[in-house]
């Protein structure tokens, strides 16, 4: 399925991605990047974009989660970018257990190729570990469902603090209330 989104939703991707960098300055896991691989800026604005796209696919409203990890990017699914247009869904061994869905593609233009629930188990044939870093399963995009039987239902329970995370205006009026000052009002291009 292709979205593409609007000049104000590649805006808030945009900033969206450029918050969850600069939060992770202190983090220590950062799954085996290091600063001289790659652009680690684009690739948070990138996935950021990644995970506005699936939002916008599945009609939920989408607020960045910034210092959330590990937690369900958008709704209850865990959503994995790659500008690659053949990429793989990434599943590191220190994810927790749920249904993750692999968006390809850069903005505006997104592809959403499919989804897996880790519970459905991980092929040894899928464990790699490309350009020296942590092993991790790459799960092909011939063998994930198809978006279009994503479960409606929830497949993992978030804590209470997750809530602004893809439910609803509810979830976007609490997050402004937690972060008041930090959150600019949208700019129409």
């Amino acid at each position: 399925m292709e979205v593409i989104l609007a000049s104000t939703e590649s805006w808030h991707a945009t900033v969206g991605g450029i918050h969850k960098r600069i939060a992770s300055f202190n983090r220590e896991d950062n799954h085996g990047f290091k600063q001289d691989e790659t652009d680690p800026w684009a690739t948070d604005i990138e996935a950021c974009g990644g995970e506005m796209a699936f939002a916008k696919g599945i009609n939920v409203f989408y607020v960045p989660g910034i210092n959330t990890f590990k937690s369900p990017d958008v709704g209850q699914f865990g959503v994995r970018h790659t500008s690659l247009f053949d990429g793989c869904l990434v599943i590191r061994p220190k994810d927790p257990p749920g249904i993750y869905v692999l968006v390809t593609g850069t903005m505006p233009v997104y592809q959403l190729r499919g989804w897996w629930n880790t519970r459905d188990g991980l092929e040894e044939s899928w464990l790699r570990a490309p350009n020296n870093r942590p092993p991790a399963h790459f799960i092909p995009q011939g063998v994930l469902h198809d978006i279009s039987t994503l479960p409606k239902e929830p497949q993992v329970h978030h804590e209470p603090d997750d809530i602004g995370r893809g439910e609803g205006k509810a979830g976007f009026d609490k997050f402004r209330r937690e972060h008041q000052g930090s959150v600019s009002e949208p700019i129409d291009f």
